[in-house]
This record gives structure tokens, sequence and C-alpha cells, in this order.
């Protein structure tokens, strides 16, 4: 080490130390031939506790002695006195640099300004890493992010639009794709592109969601909630329902109408004619029997002659018994268990929409079309918007057996998807993946390593209403088991899901000012310190605060970007 004394220690406890300096002392200082200068905040120093070991602390605070109030009145001032404050880091001997304290300096001794090379040695511990940039204060310095730490994390990138979040992803992805040769043959990275910002990376798969569609029998229960945000006590039930009836064979869902009319009819608790009369009219009316059109008018007609609606139970049950496979004892709830089909469309899935409906009014829901008229409006957009595309049988099947088969790098474009159709296609895809590596590990195959990168993460991974688990909550909690991982970024923290972001391992944040996202920061990204809090609000655009348990320690990095930062930079309407 240099031996550059700025310094004597006059305070130390387990958070920090502070040591006195004057003007002088802070000086530029010449080292073999280079001229060494403090910058001040973020600057690192050290001391010595043993002859081949270093405790390194890191400049938080600096004032002038005269800024304390408990300076004894008739005390001569000291006005080139100066005050540091600063935070341990870690120990750096002859071999490698080790985060954490054991043994601290004790008051009066000497404090040592770090040259560049010195604090390169920082960050020299590692086999596989990647630089994305500068260390602030430290132009000579580029930290080394190691790769074995931040690959068997989750990670998440914070910041304001226009902080620079998208451009350190790119800079991230572009680095790991130059170790391309070091990773292992079952390693993909998939990157949810929401603005085409990352096709133009130059490498990897790009895949247009658009020209994809997603097999509606392959979506749960699970994915429809995403993208129809149900509540719980009233349309959770009703969905798990539709859906059932929506994977009926299609040669019995008259069969279902019947029953459906029959229970009606036969009811006489209803209390309301006019809602009776609706629903029967709607069964009869899709079941296209005239012999049951002429049977529904004349009770219609005469609905109080006890003889017309009884001939109407006998045509129905007439009607019932054409199905030879059946009985007119068998129950929807049989037929919706044993009559499936393999394969349903956007349409089927309307029609059960009204049919579970009806079977609520029958069963006494009088409020259950209002009830779930947001869940359906979310429905009839998605129909409306993606029947003939996404939610078609049209170009290829969306499928993460064969998008694994691709590069390893593999660039989804969603940019045409509005708000509730990427819900539905991001949780299909993560389920997809989780539902493959668990199947993998289970299976004792051969592994697979699996990194999500989610852009606009806000959107879709929300905090649960519920409080439920949904299944980015699952892979944040259980994902590493199974070598599957996720990269979120966003730039509204606070609407993000708190079990998500708390699992992260890896933040790399950017500039943020809004006082709800630093407060949801503070309490729920582990590593962010008031210290960091602070700076964020302050933090220049392409400036990013690396943290988390998987880094040593936090770092300041101004992300050498070049013409990566272009492709998302914002255009001036002036000639």
């Amino acid at each position: 080490m240099n031996d550059w004394l700025i310094g004597t220690i006059e305070f130390v406890n387990q958070k920090i130390i502070e040591f006195s300096t004057s003007i002088t002392d802070l000086g530029a200082h010449i080292d073999d031939g280079h001229i060494l200068e403090t910058q001040g905040l973020n600057d690192f120093v050290y001391t010595k506790l043993t002859f081949e070991e270093y405790a390194i602390f890191k400049v938080i605070k600096i004032r002038n002695s005269l800024y304390d109030k408990n300076n004894e009145q008739n005390s001569i001032p000291q006005y080139n006195k100066i005050i540091i404050t600063a935070v341990p880091i870690g120990v750096l001997d002859s071999k490698k640099f080790t985060p954490g304290f054991i043994h601290y300096p004790m008051v009066g001794q000497n404090v040592y300004g770090m040259s560049p090379t010195e604090v390169q040695k920082l960050f020299n511990n590692y086999k596989n890493t990647i630089s994305i940039g500068k260390l602030n204060n430290y132009e000579e310095v580029e930290p080394k992010i190691n790769l074995d730490s931040i690959f068997t994390n989750h990670w998440a990138i914070l910041g304001n639009t226009g902080s620079g979040k998208s451009t350190t992803l790119r800079k991230i992805l572009t680095k790991i794709h130059e170790q391309k040769a070091k990773l292992k043959k079952n390693v993909r990275f998939y990157v949810l592109d929401l603005h085409g910002d990352y096709s133009q990376l130059g490498f990897g798969e790009n895949v247009d969601i658009k020209d994809m569609h997603i097999p509606l029998e392959n979506l749960t229960s699970e994915d429809w909630e995403a993208a129809l945000l149900p509540s719980d006590r009233t349309q959770k039930p009703l969905l798990d329902r539709i859906l059932k009836i929506a994977q009926v064979d299609s040669d019995y869902y008259k069969y279902i109408y019947a029953c459906l009319a029959l229970k009606a009819i036969s009811d006489s608790s209803q209390d309301s004619f006019v809602m009776l009369r609706r629903n029967v009219q709607k069964l009869i009316e899709l079941i296209s029997d005239p012999k049951l059109n002429d049977s529904f008018k004349k009770w219609h007609v005469e609905y109080s002659d006890e003889c017309n609606r009884d001939k109407l139970i006998e045509r129905l049950n007439t009607y019932l018994s054409q199905y030879e496979d059946t009985n007119i004892s068998v129950s929807v709830d049989q037929i919706i268990e044993t009559q499936k089909c393999n394969t349903f469309t956007i349409d089927d899935m309307d029609r059960s929409f009204e049919i579970a409906v009806i079977e609520e009014e029958i069963s006494g829901n009088r409020n259950i079309r209002q009830n779930i008229q947001t869940m359906y409006s979310r429905f009839k957009n998605l129909k409306i918007k993606y029947k003939n595309d996404l939610l078609s049988n049209n170009g290829e099947e969306i499928s993460i057996n064969s998008l694994k088969e691709k590069d390893n790098f593999i660039i989804l474009n969603l940019c045409n998807l509005d708000d509730d159709a990427l819900r539905l296609v991001s949780n299909y895809l993560v389920r997809s993946l989780f539902n493959l590596h668990t199947q993998i590990e289970l299976g004792n195959k051969e592994k697979k390593f699996s990194y999500i990168f989610l852009d606009e993460a806000h959107r879709y991974i929300k905090e649960s209403p519920s409080l439920e688990t949904t299944i980015f909550d699952r892979v944040a909690r259980e994902g590493r088991k199974f070598n599957l991982y996720l990269c979120i970024l966003s730039q509204i923290p606070s609407e993000l899901s708190r079990v998500v972001l708390s699992q992260c391992g890896v933040y790399f944040i950017h500039r943020i000012q809004n006082a709800n996202d630093l407060e949801f920061i503070a309490h729920n990204v582990p590593s962010a310190s008031q210290d960091i809090l602070d700076r964020l609000k302050s933090l220049p655009a392409g400036v990013t605060i690396v943290s988390g348990s998987a880094i040593d320690f936090p770092i300041e990095i101004s992300v050498d970007a070049k013409e990566l930062s272009k492709i998302s930079a914002s255009e001036s309407p002036f000639k």
C-alpha cells in the first residue's frame, strides 16, 4: 500500500469510524509518478491492522470541526480541522479482499488514502466476472461483478424513467454474451421486451409473440386469474366453473342446456318469473329443438297453467333421453368431469361464461351478472383484441419446450400486448418454466439454468390483493432450488410484489425521487441503507448503485453505455 497519510482516528464503534484531517493532508499526493487526490464522498480509505492486513472504509460524511455543537466554549477554534465519517467495508490482505470485520482499529491510529490500483484489488476475488462501467471517484477502476454470485440470485433493476435501467440491462446482457463460450450447455436467458429495447442487441433469437398463439387448454385457472383479476369470494369460484364448462365436449353442451332448463322450471322457489323466463328462453334457443320451442311458448303464454309446465318438463326429459351413454339422472357436474375435449376456443369460453351465470341465477344468485361485470369486461377485451392471433390456433404455438431449443438468449417481443394480455402471457411463460424445472429436478434429468428478465415488471408482478401466492412469488421463494431466476425491471417499485423484491440478492438501483418508491425500497430492499436512499435522489442518469447480499459491499458505477444508450434515448421535437 502507498501509505498516503490523510488523518487520525478520533472515534470508533461497530458502525462507523471518524477521523480528523486538514485541507493540507487532503491535498494532491504523488505516488510512483501518479497524482493522487481525494474526491470526498465515496472515497475509500484504510487503516493498518497488521503488517499485511488492512481495514477498508468508505467515506459517507465530511464536515468542518466547527460544525459540531459540542465544542467547548473556551477552546481555540481549529478552522482547518475536518472530521470525516466512514463505514467499514472489509479487510484486504496480500491474498484477497474479504467483506466484513472481526477486528477494528483503535483511536489514534493513522488513516491512509487509497490509490486506484489499490482500490482495484477490492474487486479481484473472483474467477467469472463482468465489468459494466467505472467506479465513481476512480475513473481508472472498473469494478468486477461476480457472475457466480449474481447468477445464483434473483435480481432487480430499479429507477425512474430515463435513469438508465434498460441501458444497464443491455450492457449486462452484452457482457454475458461475450462470455457465452464459458456457459454450460443448458443455460437460457429469456427477455420479456415490452418496448423493443432489446431486439437491437445484435445477438440472440428474436421471437415475436404476435405471430404465435397460446393453446387455451394449456392455460390454468392461475393464468386466467392473473389476466382477469377476479375477486376472491364471488368471481374466483365462478371462473373455475367457467373453465371446467369450456372444456366439455361440444356434443354435450345441449345436454347441459336441457339440464339447466329442467332444473329452472322444476324449481318452485324461483322468485322472479322475468329472470326465470329469460334464462329458460336462452337455454331453449341454444338447444334449437322445434318441439321444445313450441312447448316453451305455451308455457310462457300461460305460465300459471300446470299442464303446460308439466308438458315442457316432459319434453325436456324426452330430449335428454336421446343421449344413449347417459341417463336423465346424470348431473351437470358429472358431464363436466367426464365428457372433456382436448381443445377449446375463446368462443367456447365466452359461452361458458353465460352458462355459468345462468346456473348461478337458477340457484338464486340474482346479482351475479353485476358482480362479475369487471372480470367479464376484461375477458371481452381479450377476446376482441386477440381472438385471431394470441388466443387462436393461428401461427406457431408458444411453448417453452420449443423456445428452450433456440439460442441461449431469447428476446420475446411483447410490444403489442395490453396489460390484460401481458399478465396472461407472462404468468403462462413463467409458470411453464417453473413446471419444467421442477420436473427436471424431480426426474434427476440433466440440469437446466433459466434467467427471466421481466421488463416493466410493475405492470404484471404486483402485490396480490388477497395475499395469495402468485407464480412470481413462488419462483422468487423456490426458484433457486431449481435453477430458475428472475430479474425484474421497474420504474415504479412501490407497485411491485413485496415478496419478489425482498427475495432479490442483487440490486442495480438508479435514480429514484418519488417518496412512495423510496419508502417502499427502504422497507423491502434489505441492503437499502439510509446513505443509499439519500444518494438515490441525486444520482445522474446512467449511474447505478449495485448492492445486495450477493455483492460484497455497495458500489456506485457509471455504466459505460456508449452506443447501447441510444436505443432507448428520448428524441427531441426540435430541429
